[in-house]
């Protein structure tokens, strides 16, 4: 079976590389030497001069001539190149270093044509350039959203931690505020009893949203009263007591702070007896 293969294989080899491929490589080269007029000859002092001497070698991202070549030269010539003289020397004799030469001059022309028909009947792909245009320029605008987006989140994220370190601001200045006016205390200046009434004065208090009076016949204010007044007030006159009646009086301070009422501790109480 592996012989069979291998003789199906070698007869393929021995047409595909015989004589057949040899005339029409030859033939090809000598019918397109003369098509262009033995360009290998006419043109050979052009191409040295254009090898060293490029026609616009200030435009930006140029490659000179010489490095073209060399480019092209290394993506053509391999070690089966060196090998296959060699081998066709061996093969053959001196006789095929002649052969050799007059492939690789009629294959110039080969070269010549092959380059040329690719040049000038390339196309650029107008449906493929326009798809790929349309596709970066989505991927453009979903990348775009994706960073405005993200921007928006942040955004919001950084203005709600503002807002919470505002909140927490004000919380600490409203319990500073309470621990401060709580800390006060209202002064009682005097107290006279007067006809079935009792008359208070008192130092009026900075930042007071109003003053509460206490008032009772007991010590322990058992039983108490209580009459409420205007910040602008420093005096207050209670009337309807009893005549001749011991009482004890008492005055504190409130302020409103975040809809509370903050209370300070009661002033001294002072003890008064009605007319």
């Amino acid at each position: 079976m592996l012989e069979t293969i291998n003789n199906l294989l070698g007869a393929i080899d021995d047409f595909v590389w015989g004589v057949p491929l040899i005339v029409l490589i030859l033939a090809t080269g000598i019918y397109l030497t003369i098509r262009v007029k033995c360009l290998q000859i006419s043109k050979l002092p052009r191409a040295i001069h254009y090898m060293f001497h490029s026609e616009s070698e200030d435009l930006d991202g140029e490659v000179s001539s010489f490095a073209a070549l060399c480019t092209a030269l290394s993506a053509t010539i391999g070690t089966g190149n060196i090998v296959g003289v060699a081998t066709a020397i061996v093969a053959g004799g001196p006789g095929a270093l002649f052969w050799m030469w007059i492939a690789a001059f009629l294959g110039t022309a080969t070269k010549y044509a092959e380059g040329l028909l690719a040049v000038k009947y390339r196309t650029v792909a107008e449906e493929n350039a326009k798809k790929a245009a349309e596709e970066a320029q989505k991927k453009a605008e979903e990348i775009l959203a994706k960073a405005q987006k993200e921007a928006e989140e942040k955004r919001a994220e950084a203005q709600k931690q503002l807002e919470e370190v505002q909140a927490m601001q004000k919380r600490l200045e409203s319990q500073l505020t309470k621990t401060e006016f709580a800390a006060k205390k209202v002064k009682v200046k005097a107290v006279k009893g007067v006809k079935k009434s009792v008359k208070v004065n008192w130092k009026s208090v900075e930042g007071a949203d109003g003053y509460v009076i206490e008032y009772a016949k007991k010590a322990n204010f058992k039983g108490k009263k209580t009459v409420t007044v205007s910040a602008s007030r420093k005096a207050k006159t209670i009337k309807r007591l009893s005549a001749k009646k011991t009482y004890y009086v008492r005055v504190k301070v409130y302020k409103v702070v975040d809809n509370e009422k903050v209370y300070t501790a009661y002033s001294a109480k002072k003890k008064v007896r009605t007319k």
